[in-house]
């Protein structure tokens, strides 16, 4: 009863949050991000809950949750990126911030060399977490044709030693959320000054809540189930608790992800157009016989949301926040 009323609160609050930024999409290459990391929340709720249900159904749905939480924290990092104006202008920013370097974590800052935060640092922090992006999805993949092999679908996240091929995909998973982890912690160390304003540090804490933590979570939770500490199944026990925790990450998300900033710049079709002919008279003389003439569309482009975004649909939005097909023009 409990898991599902979280699971409810959380998928109903995050609905009404991405509806927000469908409803107000003044800047669709940084929203369609965060609508990405939005849908984290009830995917992962509404997975964790029905895996508490189902033990059969388990190693099908951990594997849709383990692949879309790598998708959303390498939306996470391209959010930073997009906030910085892109990763040319990111590598700029940092080469010409006080802030050169950073130091490594300790006890590597004793034996290594202070980190130069530049286009290669950068680009290295990309490959990072892209690494994770891709072998998380492949490692819940092996271990689901481990677990299907075996039989034991009820010990999905065992951290059984005695089977080789739970060990090594552990190890393995280990390995690669400890590397992302690492970098995107370094890149916020090196660009906390210049997303002043974004509050990074509260996005950072929310991404991590709900990954690292939560793998961090259910590997402690196996160690306690292993030496009999805890009398329910370790498997339904993270479950459970990814229920309640992704209640409390959707009111997170509410302050840190919210559509605020968003709805304040977002203008309707009809607003849009009566700016853009307003600009039309001042700059184009024939108004009266072609009152865009092109410098008018220009001019709500460099007003960050032009006619050509206003005339959307929330359904378009949704469109291209899941697909990322080119319905806006570059500008």
């Amino acid at each position: 009863v409990i898991g599902g009323y979280c699971t409810f609160s959380a998928c109903l609050l995050s609905l009404f949050q991405i509806i927000e930024h469908l409803l107000t999409f003044a800047q669709p290459e940084m929203q369609c991000k965060i609508i990405r990391i939005l849908l984290m929340v009830p995917i992962y709720s509404l997975m964790s809950f029905m895996s508490c249900i189902s033990h059969t159904a388990a190693p099908y749905l951990s594997l849709f949750r383990d692949i879309y939480e790598a998708y959303a924290l390498y939306n996470f990092f391209l959010l930073m990126i997009a906030l910085l104006g892109g990763k040319e202008k990111a590598g700029r920013a940092l080469e010409q911030s006080d802030q050169k370097s950073i130091e490594h974590l300790y006890p590597m800052s004793r034996y290594l060399r202070p980190i130069i935060t530049n286009a290669s640092f950068v680009k290295s922090c990309d490959r990072c977490l892209f690494q994770f992006m891709c072998v998380k999805p492949f490692m819940a993949f092996l271990l689901v044709v481990f677990v299907v092999h075996s039989k034991c679908t009820g010990q999905v996240y065992s951290f059984s030693f005695r089977t080789k091929s739970f060990l090594w995909i552990r190890i393995i998973e280990n390995v690669s959320v400890t590397i992302a982890f690492t970098a995107l912690l370094y890149f916020y160390r090196a660009t906390r000054r210049l997303l002043k304003g974004h509050s990074p540090l509260g996005k950072f804490l929310c991404i991590k809540l709900v990954i690292f933590v939560s793998f961090w979570q259910g590997i402690l939770i196996d160690l306690l189930h292993m030496c009999n500490l805890l009398p329910q199944s370790s498997f339904w026990t993270q479950n459970f608790l990814i229920t309640i925790e992704m209640l409390i990450v959707s009111y997170g998300h509410k302050f840190f992800f919210g559509s605020q900033n968003y709805a304040s710049r977002f203008r309707s079709y009809d607003e849009c157009q009566k700016k853009s002919r307003s600009k039309s008279k001042e700059k184009v003389p024939s108004h009266e016989e072609s009152p865009f003439f092109g410098s008018a569309e220009r001019s709500a482009q460099h007003e960050q949301f032009s006619l050509n975004y206003a005339h959307r649909t929330p359904l378009d939005n949704l469109r291209y926040t899941l697909f990322h097909h080119d319905f806006f023009p570059q500008s």
